[in-house]
């Protein structure tokens, strides 16, 4: 239960970024999110690929088109 909700809090977060930003390198947020780079891409593509989520992957670095 704990990682589930650990992981909606970082999903959270991305969005704020990424809301406020429009982007952010994937290094970047790994760094304030203390998650390993593998992680960020993981939790962003999973609800890309289900839920048509907004985002555009470049290389290195996510952000909202």
């Amino acid at each position: 239960m704990k990682e589930h909700t650990n992981k909606n809090k970082r999903f959270t977060k991305i969005l704020e970024v990424l809301k406020t930003e429009g982007n952010a390198l994937t290094k970047y947020l790994a760094g304030i999110l203390q998650a390993s780079e593998a992680t960020i891409r993981r939790e962003i593509t999973e609800p890309a690929s289900r839920d048509h989520f907004p985002t555009k992957r470049v290389y290195g670095e996510q952000f909202t088109p």
